[in-house]
């Protein structure tokens, strides 16, 4: 049940931010993984790098902007350069745990990242373009941080929510 409230989340925020941008292109809400009964696919595979790697390469980022933040869930919204990161506030979790991420990108088409930055300094992520929802294991107790990336050659606007 989370897992569809965070889909819903997340498309609705998108939509309705970006209704402009979704009627030029026709886009019908179901890029990415969409099926046509309107749930998502959890079928990403995770990738690693560390914040260390990513601070030496001269990557730079940005406080990712919440739009709300109720108990166990989170909504974030963020336009991001090409190229560009984002990073939440830092979110309680518990090893053992899980954190649902899911994210929606305009223009659709184009590449971004989810995931989530552990205590130890490792980015866990999936890579996708239009919805990408991801289910992470928690592997470690501490304060984790949700992590987007643009990787295309554009501005996109995207929508980060979260449930554990």
């Amino acid at each position: 049940m989370k897992k569809k409230f965070l889909v819903f989340i997340t498309v609705f925020t998108l939509l309705m931010s970006n209704f402009v941008v979704y009627a030029e292109d026709g886009n019908d809400g179901l890029a990415g993984n969409g099926n046509e009964d309107g749930t998502f696919d959890d079928d990403y595979e995770e990738e690693t790098v560390t914040l260390k790697e990513l601070l030496l390469q001269g990557e730079e980022f940005v406080e990712l902007d919440e739009v709300y933040s109720i108990n166990t869930i989170g909504n974030m919204l963020q336009t991001l350069k090409a190229g560009k990161s984002g990073l939440s506030g830092g979110i309680s979790l518990t090893s053992g745990g899980t954190i649902n991420i899911g994210g929606a990108a305009s223009p659709t088409n184009k590449t971004f990242r989810i995931g989530i930055l552990q205590p130890d300094g490792v980015i866990r992520y999936a890579s996708g373009s239009g919805n990408i929802v991801h289910t992470f294991s928690v592997t470690q107790t501490g304060t984790h941080k949700v992590y987007i990336h643009n990787a295309s050659d554009v501005t996109m606007s995207i929508s980060v929510s979260y449930s554990y």
